[in-house]
């Protein structure tokens, strides 16, 4: 169980962190806002500044 366990975590983890890939159960808005709009403003204020 442990070995089918930490491959499953790490697909999880890549589907959590790729909006395109998204699991079953979270809305696409979700993943897709936070990885977006993180690295957004922290760009814009680098360019500003």
């Amino acid at each position: 169980q442990t070995t089918v366990g930490v491959p499953d975590q790490r697909a999880e983890a890549a589907r959590s962190r790729s909006p395109h890939t998204r699991p079953t159960g979270t809305p696409p808005t979700a993943p897709a806002a936070a990885p977006t709009a993180a690295p957004a403003p922290a760009a814009q204020r680098r360019s500003r500044s």
